[in-house]
C-alpha cells in the first residue's frame, strides 16, 4: 500500500509539474513599409554683401529695406541705390537662395517666383527677372543644389509713387529637373 501511495504521489506530482512549467506562446508577424518621397528644402540666407535677411536660413525670409527716398540719402551697407534721372530710383540687395535635395537623382532644379499681388506701379525683380505681373516666372532654369546662390532683389520706385509703405510677398517654387 505504501508503494501504491508513493506511486500515486509521484504520478500526481509529475502531472502537476508538467502543467506548472508549460509555456503559453503566441506569435505574429507585421509588415512594415514606407514610401520615400523626394523633397527640396528651399531657404533664404543673408548674402555677405547684402542686407540682413530676417529669418535667414529658413524658408520664410524677410528683406527689410527700411526707409528709402529718391534724393538726399545714403543707403545702408548691403543696399545699393541708383537714381534713374528724375523718373525713378532702384533699391537692391543680394540674397542667397539655397535648395537642398533629398531622395532624388535630380541633377538641378528650376527656380521660379511670383509676386503675390501684381504691381503696375513699381518694378520688382529677382536676379534681373521682372516678376511685377504676378505671373509665375522662371528665375533660373538649371540652378545647382547645395549651393548658396546670390540673387539680387530689386525694387524700382517711380518718382510719382505716393510716400508710404510698399510691401509685397514673393513666392518661390523650386522644381526638380
Amino acid at each position: 500500500m505504501a508503494n501504491k501511495l508513493a506511486f500515486i504521489t509521484a504520478l500526481t506530482a509529475l502531472a502537476f509539474s508538467g502543467i506548472a512549467t508549460a509555456q503559453v506562446v503566441g506569435s505574429g508577424t507585421m509588415t512594415v513599409s514606407a514610401t520615400v518621397v523626394g523633397t527640396i528644402n528651399l531657404t533664404f540666407i543673408t548674402d555677405a554683401a547684402g542686407l540682413p535677411v530676417t529669418g535667414t536660413g529658413t524658408a520664410t525670409g524677410t528683406l527689410p529695406f527700411g526707409n528709402v527716398q529718391m534724393y538726399g540719402s545714403t543707403p545702408p551697407a548691403g543696399m545699393t541705390q541708383v537714381v534713374n534721372g528724375i523718373a525713378s530710383f532702384t533699391i537692391s540687395s543680394p540674397v542667397d537662395i539655397r535648395a537642398d535635395l533629398s531622395n532624388s537623382a535630380s541633377p538641378n532644379f528650376t527656380l521660379a517666383a511670383t509676386l503675390t499681388t501684381p504691381d503696375a506701379v513699381n518694378a520688382w525683380t529677382v536676379g534681373a527677372v521682372d516678376i511685377s505681373t504676378g505671373a509665375l516666372t522662371t528665375i533660373a532654369a538649371a540652378a545647382a543644389y547645395a549651393t548658396n546662390t546670390p540673387y539680387v532683389f530689386a525694387l524700382t520706385i517711380p518718382a510719382s509713387e505716393t510716400a508710404g509703405l510698399i510691401t509685397n510677398t514673393i513666392n518661390f517654387t523650386a522644381t526638380a529637373n
